[in-house]
């Protein structure tokens, strides 16, 4: 009996650092297949073009500024 409670034992203490490896593998691998496709969007040609000889755009100094904004999805429950 006392076999079996050891054995049992360490093959519990082995399922936790087994099953974290698994999950690091999972989500290595998820992040690698999100990278796949986020490699797959930046190939994507651009849909507007500068026409021939266009200038580069210079954007000096800008400033947005939001005054009086409200937003909410529940009219009761404001969120800006």
């Amino acid at each position: 009996v006392g076999d079996f409670v050891f054995i049992n034992a360490m093959l519990i203490q082995l399922s936790v650092p087994l099953n974290f490896i698994g999950f690091i593998y999972r989500e290595i691998r998820q992040g690698l297949t999100d990278i796949e496709q986020m490699f797959g969007l930046l190939d994507v040609p651009q849909e507007i073009v500068d026409k021939p000889g266009a200038r580069p755009l210079v954007v000096g100094s800008g400033k947005v500024e939001f005054r009086d904004v409200q937003f909410s999805y529940d009219p009761n429950r404001k969120i800006l």
